[in-house]
């Protein structure tokens, strides 16, 4: 028993390690450019190493994906759920969200390597979580819509998915011509979303 539970222990770390491994490579690359073998040699082990624990290059690189929007996920929602005001939650979950790419700008490429090289993706791993964040980010304005906060004319389905959209692209634009954090930039960013820049 305590044999086994260090062989997944094992397994589970090197698995790890092959993933590390390979984002900044796939990043670079893209999916098709990439070689395994490079990989490989990155890491100073044989491709049969590589092969052992994902089978294909594809499941390799779909694990890198997936596992990169676990951790976004797992880290912001971590974060919000500190706070017990829904402004709060959101603000926390924005910060923590920008702070991921801030931290892990390879993942961006990841995403967009994602998005045009498996197109035959019933839903790429990035718009799966972003659906699942704005469902979360909805039920948050709901609850400030019954505090009276947000108007009872407001379609929180909408003004969740828009808000998604204006984060997306917030990551997207800011990693190609930004400079700082983006992080740095989230009261600013909650501010437009809630009181907009009309009078």
């Amino acid at each position: 028993m305590a044999a086994r539970k260090a062989n997944q222990e094992l397994a589970a770390q090197r698995r790890s390690e092959i993933l590390r491994a390979a984002t900044p490579i796939f990043a670079k690359n893209g999916f098709s450019r990439t070689d395994v073998q490079e990989i490989a040699d990155e890491m100073g082990v044989g491709k049969g190493t590589i092969y052992r624990y994902f089978p294909s290059k594809k499941k390799l690189f779909l694990a890198v994906a997936d596992q990169g929007l676990a951790d976004m996920v797992q880290a912001a929602t971590a974060q919000a759920m500190t706070a017990s005001d829904p402004i709060e939650r959101i603000r926390l979950g924005v910060r923590e969200y920008f702070k991921y790419f801030d931290e892990n700008r390879d993942m961006i490429d990841i995403f967009a390597h994602e998005r045009s090289e498996f197109r035959d993706r019933i839903e790429p791993t990035f718009l799966a979580i972003r659906d699942q964040q704005m469902v979360l980010l909805e039920m948050q304005l709901e609850e400030l819509k019954v505090q009276g906060i947000v108007r009872d004319d407001v379609d929180t389905k909408l003004a969740a998915s828009l808000f998604g959209d204006m984060l997306s692209g917030a990551v997207y634009t800011h990693y190609r011509i930004g400079t700082g954090k983006l992080a740095d930039e989230t009261d600013k960013v909650i501010d437009f979303f809630l009181h907009g820049i009309v009078k």
